[in-house]
């Protein structure tokens, strides 16, 4: 779960990539270099996200717990 605005959302990682593209490409840079953190009913994790950009002027982001990660290629311009 993590918590947003103001509001506690809960899924997993895939579903925190999907919340991370819906947010405007300040927040993600934000977020990128503060991280962010994810937490269970018994623990929390700091998540990482690294930026790499790619060769079609998108954004590699990748966002790691643990483990575990998603990656996403975004489009800044959107």
């Amino acid at each position: 779960m993590w918590c947003y605005a103001g509001a506690l959302y809960t899924g997993s990682l895939t579903d925190y990539g999907e919340h991370f593209e819906s947010l405007d490409l300040d927040v993600r840079h934000r977020l990128a270099a503060a991280g962010d953190e994810l937490r269970t009913w018994t623990d929390r994790y700091r998540l990482h996200i690294t930026t790499t950009p790619t060769d079609t002027s998108c954004l590699r982001y990748r966002l790691a717990v643990v483990d575990e990660w998603v990656e996403l290629v975004l489009d800044p311009s959107w």
